[in-house]
């Protein structure tokens, strides 16, 4: 009987987190934990859901987006119209974000990693 409830148990906490995945939109490396969005490192080029994150922040109304793994890859812009919160990771010390080689290049007029819809770019 003790087991059964267990197995239930962890089904409907993976049902809850499976829903709350759906409910933002961003797949599974964004998650929800009270107003914030946790972005966590794909393996990849992690621009789209850090772009995703943004963009269902702005949408939702969450105040922060906080990038909870060591270190990011960014290979593509990030672009978002409107975000107002905060983007931070762990610590200035456990939070490396690495563009990807020839993605941003001065000369070629697209060293702008992250575009934001007020002209600020980074």
């Amino acid at each position: 009987m003790l087991r059964l409830i267990v197995l239930l148990a962890t089904l409907w906490t993976l049902s809850l987190t499976s829903t709350a995945h759906a409910q933002i939109g961003c797949g599974q490396n964004v998650s929800q934990d009270g107003g914030s969005l946790l972005v966590t490192a794909s393996g990849g080029d992690d621009g789209p859901n850090l772009a995703c994150a943004l963009e269902a922040a702005t949408e939702q109304g969450f105040g922060s987006v906080v990038l909870t793994s060591p270190s990011y890859s960014i290979g593509s812009q990030v672009a978002v119209d409107g975000f107002t919160g905060e983007l931070r990771g762990i610590s200035i010390a456990n939070t490396r974000v690495v563009i990807q080689n020839g993605f941003a290049d001065c000369n070629a007029g697209n060293a702008d990693v992250f575009q934001f819809s007020n002209g600020f770019g980074i």
